[in-house]
């Protein structure tokens, strides 16, 4: 069986402990990780992970012909395969 389903990202701020004591606390402001150009280049590079890569059979399997991106790995001979699909 595949589910197909939508989580909302969660930012995690801060880790407490049962009685409400924090163990850790995180800054709350975005910083920019890769330049603009970068950043183009790698939904490009993952967008050719859907048109001719290792997730092509997205379109042909769930029928998905929009303008899409995704990353797909594996470890541990396949033990802990994951994929994820973006629409930039």
């Amino acid at each position: 069986m595949i589910i197909i389903c939508y989580m909302e990202p969660l930012l995690v701020t801060r880790i407490e402990n049962k009685d409400g004591e924090v163990l850790a606390q995180f800054q709350s402001d975005p910083e920019r990780a890769l330049s603009v150009g970068a950043t183009y280049k790698l939904v490009d590079v993952m967008r050719d992970v859907i048109n001719r890569g290792t997730g092509t059979m997205i379109r042909t399997h769930f029928g998905i012909h929009g303008g899409v991106a995704g990353k797909t790995s594996t470890t541990q001979h396949n033990a802990d395969g994951w994929f994820i699909l973006m629409q930039p």
